[in-house]
């Protein structure tokens, strides 16, 4: 996917000042460092797509979330995840040509790349929030049977934020639970685990 870099511009600056403003405790022991996380969720997608078909996106499905990530200090990190966010539900009218509803199903996946705020509460449980952009593609196929067939895709790019709590089981090694918002349509509560090196 190409991406407009005016686009990215914005976060491109908060990120390079996060960086800025962390450089003097970057060299903390344990306080950086890098980091991989795995997720396992459900994701609430409700969406209309307006055109010239009414095609209407709705439906709860499994999804899963990689990400890897820098812990610049104990405040502040940064991260870029891959998003399999299912495969939903969908229909698809043309009001103006007076056709029958036909089932689709629409299969989304997105890339995000994101800063994290985190701070620890007490002993091993820490909070942490995210804000960022993600960048969706979905793909969408007629839901015949034997007769499905590929009719449209398309790409979007969207705000994504959320927040979440973080238990630390051993020194390099944690679960987590998460909430997470993209855009105004796609909504995921999920859980995981994180490994940091």
């Amino acid at each position: 996917m190409n991406l407009p870099p005016l686009k990215l511009l914005p976060l491109s600056i908060l990120v390079v000042t996060l960086l800025l403003l962390a450089g003097p405790s970057l060299g903390q022991s344990g306080d950086r460092g890098l980091y991989l996380t795995a997720k396992l969720g459900s994701t609430d997608v409700e969406a209309d797509i307006e055109d010239i078909f009414d095609q209407v996106i709705d439906g709860d499905e499994d999804s899963t979330t990689f990400e890897v990530g820098y812990k610049l200090n104990r405040f502040f990190g940064v991260q870029a995840g891959y998003h399999d966010l299912g495969d939903f539900a969908s229909v698809s009218t043309c009001p103006e040509c007076e056709i029958l509803t036909v089932p689709l199903r629409a299969e989304t996946t997105a890339y995000s790349l994101s800063v994290v705020p985190q701070t620890r509460v007490f002993w091993r449980l820490s909070v942490f929030g995210k804000i960022g952009m993600a960048f969706l593609d979905t793909d969408l196929r007629t839901d015949l049977g034997a007769q499905s067939e590929p009719i449209d895709s398309f790409s979007d790019e969207e705000v994504i934020y959320g927040a979440g709590a973080r238990f630390r089981i051993f020194s390099n090694l944690s679960v987590l639970a998460e909430w997470e918002q993209i855009g105004s349509d796609i909504e995921t509560v999920s859980i995981g685990a994180t490994l940091q090196f």
